[in-house]
């Protein structure tokens, strides 16, 4: 709040009383703000991933809610402990609510979703907000092997993807003398438009090496599933 001073003039004595006046950059005291409340029992949460059309509410993806001012987190929460209520100073904010898990450069089964809702608090009053969507942010990723080809290496394979932008790699193995190891269903990549992934297919039939390699270039971050397929032809040519 700027206090306005008058400053009065007395004509008759040609003398200039003036009141002290204070900066208007002070801070405003905890005291002198208004508040509203955001009301949460409207928000749900849909994660979303586009590339396989799949919606579904959180289950058990883990989430966490926070609450921004600008850039500035005024608060956040574990969604699954959001309080219904949250008092907070009347202004513009932005409720952001994202994967509990790190947002890596690649990483198997580690989809990160996030969604964004603007929202307004004024003096006194209840705000609810819409349903937040979330999407996919990094790109999902997974291999199919020919079964003639997992038969032909005996299940021992290789394929690596790399991003080509930055160099992460991940790799999808088959270890016939380990079958302790499954290979992931999915691994995910944090990649910008236009930029490309490669998979590279190594494995060894009948005593000899092959190499098979496969690029893409993604268009869409994030709503894309790219799925790299392998395989060989017969010994009939089919």
């Amino acid at each position: 709040m700027i206090n306005k001073y008058i400053i009065a003039f007395a004509t008759a004595l040609t003398v200039m009383a003036a009141t002290t006046s204070c900066s208007s950059d002070e801070p405003i005291s905890d005291s002198e703000k208004t508040y509203g409340t955001l009301s949460t029992k409207s928000l749900s949460i849909d994660v979303s991933e586009i590339a396989d059309a799949m919606s579904r509410n959180t289950g058990d993806v883990l989430m966490t809610v926070e609450i921004l001012q600008g850039n500035d987190t005024i608060t956040k929460y574990a969604y699954e402990n959001l309080p219904e209520v949250v008092r907070l100073p009347v202004g513009d904010y932005t409720i952001e609510v994202h994967s509990r898990n790190t947002l890596e450069s690649a990483a198997f089964n580690a989809p990160y979703y996030k969604g964004i809702q603007n929202f307004t608090i004024r003096e006194n009053l209840i705000t609810e907000v819409d349903p937040v969507i979330c999407r996919l942010i990094n790109t999902k990723v997974s291999i199919v092997i020919d079964d003639y080809l997992e038969q032909q290496t005996e299940g021992d394979w290789d394929v690596r993807i790399v991003a080509d932008e930055n160099g992460k790699s991940l790799d999808f193995r088959g270890h016939k003398l380990d079958e302790s190891e499954n290979a992931p269903s999915a691994g995910y990549f944090l990649v910008t438009q236009g930029n490309t992934l490669t998979a590279t297919f190594t494995g060894t039939v009948s005593g000899n090496k092959i190499v098979m390699t496969k690029t893409v270039t993604v268009e869409n971050p994030g709503k894309e599933h790219h799925i790299f397929t392998f395989s060989i032809k017969t010994a009939d040519g089919r």
